[in-house]
């Protein structure tokens, strides 16, 4: 039995800033196939657009508001086919499969956005595709 409070300082102080302009900190790494991980992106902040290849995304909005953007990509030539967006806030629970781009947009002045990913843990560094 292992517990982990996202919310706690502590755990928020670990959080590294990604390439992607997120922060992100695994809660529990022993689980290959379901990595469950906090992402957090600063106000007023852009993740940057990517896909993954294999395995999906489920998300959960803990706290704050934002843009999902997201759209489909060609699993042939990585291209971007369409984009699409849709306003996300505490509560809402999402899931992108594989080859669908997605990117977060936090909205808010003051408040970070703040949301729990279940993925496969080869996502974060080895099957991870962005876009310009």
């Amino acid at each position: 039995m292992e517990k982990v409070n996202f919310l706690d300082s502590q755990f928020q102080t670990k959080m590294k800033l990604w390439d992607d302009n997120a922060y992100y900190e695994d809660l529990f790494t022993h689980i290959p196939e379901a990595c469950v991980g906090c992402i957090k992106v600063a106000p007023m902040q852009i993740q940057q657009k990517h896909y993954h290849k294999q395995g999906a995304d489920i998300f959960v909005v803990n706290s704050g508001k934002g843009t999902l953007y997201y759209g489909d990509v060609c699993p042939d030539s990585g291209t971007l086919i369409n984009e699409n967006e849709m306003s996300i806030e505490a509560g809402d629970v999402y899931f992108v499969a594989p080859y669908q781009m997605h990117s977060l947009e936090n909205v808010s002045n003051s408040e970070p956005l703040v949301i729990l990913n279940v993925a496969p843990s080869t996502h974060g560094e080895v099957d991870s595709f962005t876009f310009e």
